[in-house]
């Protein structure tokens, strides 16, 4: 466990609930190892492509009406674009274009896994 100097949520930013993220400073220094490891943040005109693979991890509830899990999960989501995600069958014409849309019709991140990480490997070192 790791103690936590600061945390910067977005209702800390001017614009609140607009880019559901979190950043927490931690307040000793870390030795990375194969266990921890940086998370870089895109450029703000990054796109990722169509199906590329993305993965969420958390403690939400394992299926619409079921139990928690005593175990960290994970679960592959691969990025679906704007064009498919701003569909009315999906998202609708609320959808911003700077979110970022990953899952489709078998999986998703589930009740209890809001604020938890959707990473994604762009780079062979990050």
């Amino acid at each position: 466990m790791f103690g936590v100097e600061r945390r910067i949520t977005d209702a800390q930013i001017s614009i609140p609930h607009r880019y559901d993220i979190a950043m927490s400073k931690i307040a000793l220094p870390v030795a990375l190892s194969s266990e921890v490891r940086l998370a870089c943040l895109p450029s703000a005109n990054q796109i990722l492509p169509n199906n590329y693979p993305c993965y969420a991890t958390g403690w939400g509830s394992l299926d619409t009406s079921g139990p928690f899990p005593s175990v960290l999960q994970q679960a592959s989501l691969p990025v679906v674009d704007y064009a498919t995600c701003s569909q009315p069958s999906w998202w609708g014409s609320s959808l911003r274009s700077s979110v970022i849309c990953a899952g489709g019709t078998t999986r998703s991140a589930c009740y209890g896994d809001g604020g938890g990480p959707l990473n994604c490997k762009w780079w062979d070192n990050a």
